[in-house]
């Protein structure tokens, strides 16, 4: 067939590599803020799922509660806090209750009557879409989607959403990882540090070294690398002005 008149591939698939595109190139950016990545993630879900005009990602929290963790809008970050208020909404359902949630219209909403009438009051929306966010073993928290019109968010719309959930769940994984090694080697880094300064005070080998700063973690209730960081400071400290 001549690949000048071969059939176009349908939009949703264009999507589904836009989506595959944006996460990758997170996932290979090497290390960043958390909060950095879930800012790119929802400004990527307003820009690749049709019909999106706003975006936000919460966190869930105990007893049933969320952490606005990025927002395209304050109008979005509001939503999450007018949930947590009525403790209830499709954030929270989202996340505890079932995979998917819907609003196809704010106005004529009859679940969680005390959220529905916070939330007409406070935001212009009338398409509201959640998306669990999880992994294997854990629900992380959800991805939100709003629209002003009623209806905005078609079936195909939430199938393109939930994939867009699944692969920014991915790249909040890696990025959850890649902060806690980063914090692991500067936490190595530090016991080390603070263990050549015992070893040269107190001419002790290294095991020996360690022991101590164990037994002063035990002694003092305290974290290892907290016991190290005051060995530092105290150690580095400007000399009292005689």
């Amino acid at each position: 067939m001549d690949p000048t008149t071969a059939q176009a591939d349908p939009p949703s698939a264009n999507v589904h590599v836009a989506i595959a595109d944006m996460v990758r190139r997170l996932a290979s950016g090497g290390p960043r803020e958390l909060s950095d990545v879930l800012d790119d993630l929802v400004a990527g879900a307003v820009h690749n799922i049709d019909g999106a005009e706003d975006a936000s990602i919460s966190i869930a929290g105990r007893k049933r509660t969320i952490s606005p963790e990025a927002a395209t809008s304050a109008l979005a970050e509001l939503h999450s806090k007018i949930q947590n208020s009525n403790g209830q909404g499709p954030c929270l359902a989202a996340i505890w209750d079932e995979p998917v949630v819907r609003i196809d219209d704010l106005r004529t909403e009859t679940r969680w009557a005390s959220y529905v009438s916070d939330a007409q009051a406070a935001i212009p929306y009338r398409s509201i879409l959640s998306l669990r966010m999880y992994t294997a073993t854990d629900s992380l928290g959800s991805l939100t989607l709003f629209a002003t019109p009623p209806n905005a968010f078609a079936r195909e719309v939430e199938e393109i959403a939930s994939v867009f959930a699944a692969h920014a769940t991915a790249a909040w994984a890696s990025a959850v990882r890649g902060a806690q090694y980063a914090d692991a080697l500067a936490s190595r880094d530090i016991i080390a540090q603070a263990k050549g300064m015992v070893m040269e005070r107190f001419h002790i080998d290294a095991l020996a070294a360690f022991a101590l700063l164990s037994r002063l973690s035990q002694d003092t209730n305290t974290r290892v690398i907290d016991v190290a960081h005051q060995l530092i400071d105290a150690e580095t400290a400007p000399p009292e002005p005689s």
